[in-house]
């Protein structure tokens, strides 16, 4: 299962983020960033070099940050997402922006498979973009709800073809 996020406004679509699960492994891709943050059925994560030169210029204005955990051998030991009793954050990536229509690659596929942001649903004076992906039980969909209760419908994202399902949600942030 692969789920791309696609922030749209009325003239394109620029590709933000991919979000890869395979078996109980979810796996988190920023376009030309030339690393990716996976966590494994075993709640061990790690950001991956994927052996791609890309000159510092060349990346995309984000910060990418994964879950909280033990840390061994440069690997963050946390939950095991195979048995979760509560939601479990996998991945925070916080995007600039101020100049996206540059710094981001068009979009040009179809998005029945998207997580699709439209700039329409956020404020003039926002300058940042919040993309949280979180493995979530069905049987405790309330442990996410619960803390994030101010989330609009239009800003999440829910992959429930899974256990634990995938949840992505967006969050604007203004100065």
């Amino acid at each position: 299962m692969a789920i791309r996020v696609v922030l749209e406004d009325a003239s394109h679509r620029l590709y933000l983020m991919k979000v890869e699960r395979r078996e109980l492994g979810v796996y988190c891709f920023v376009p030309k960033l030339g690393a990716h943050l996976s966590r494994h059925q075993s709640g061990e994560s790690h950001f991956s070099n994927e052996g791609k030169s890309i000159a510092p210029v060349d990346q995309p204005p984000v910060v990418m940050m994964g879950p909280a955990g033990l840390i061994d051998l440069g690997a963050t030991h946390s939950t095991a997402i195979a048995d979760l009793g509560v939601a479990s954050r996998i991945c925070t990536a916080i995007f600039q922006i101020q100049s996206i229509s540059e710094d981001f690659q068009r979009f040009t596929r179809s998005t029945s498979d998207c997580f699709v942001v439209r700039t329409s649903s956020l404020a003039k004076s926002t300058t940042a973009l919040e993309i949280e992906v979180w493995a979530v039980p069905a049987r405790n969909m309330v442990s996410f709800e619960w803390q994030h209760r101010d989330i609009p419908p239009h800003m999440l994202h829910k992959a429930a073809e899974s256990e634990p399902q995938l949840w992505i949600y967006a969050r604007p942030a203004q100065p």
